[in-house]
């Protein structure tokens, strides 16, 4: 195994070497120095999303970090939490195809569901993606809206926005 859980280490590189001892107390001689990396980080993922509408059929996902190819790559690692009763709630399997690129740390989620497209005020999400060294996405799940959330408001009604409320 080419990771080992490393508890209270504080993160860095790290070098070691050995040299054996026999019997008679003649020493070897050292051994080439091993690194060792000890990686406590989190990956982060930022959502990219393009202009809603009917043609945009596909976002980004941008990994703080190389991660695990096969967890980036699965579709039941993303998720749409839609509006109560709008429907399609729920993982991207059988919705999407995802693309990891592990050169740029970026995941390209591309919808295979005719029709499927990404709307305003929607809530994305990915989950359950671990960095090379084992550590969990930060925070699990990481979610975005495909656009900011507006208040509604009633029609004719004054609105007023302050930094310490907002009317409608």
């Amino acid at each position: 195994n080419t990771f080992i859980n490393t508890p209270n280490t504080p993160a860095g590189t790290y070098y070691w070497h050995v040299q054996a001892k026999d019997a008679a107390g003649n020493f070897s001689a050292w051994t080439t120095p091993w690194k060792i990396i000890v990686d406590n980080t989190a990956p982060a993922a930022t959502f990219t999303f393009p202009t809603p509408g009917p043609t945009a059929t596909s976002f980004t996902v941008n990994f703080s970090e190389k991660v695990k190819a096969a967890e980036a790559k699965n579709p039941a690692n993303y998720f749409l939490n839609n509006w109560p009763g709008a429907g399609g709630s729920g993982n991207l399997t059988g919705h999407a195809t995802v693309v990891y690129n592990t050169s740029s740390h970026i995941a390209t989620v591309t919808f295979t569901t005719p029709g499927w497209y990404i709307s305003a005020e929607q809530q994305w999400g990915v989950q359950n993606i671990h960095d090379l060294a084992g550590n969990l996405l930060s925070p699990n799940p990481t979610t975005a809206y495909s656009t900011n959330l507006v208040n509604p408001t009633a029609p004719g009604t004054p609105t007023t926005t302050s930094p310490n409320n907002s009317y409608a």
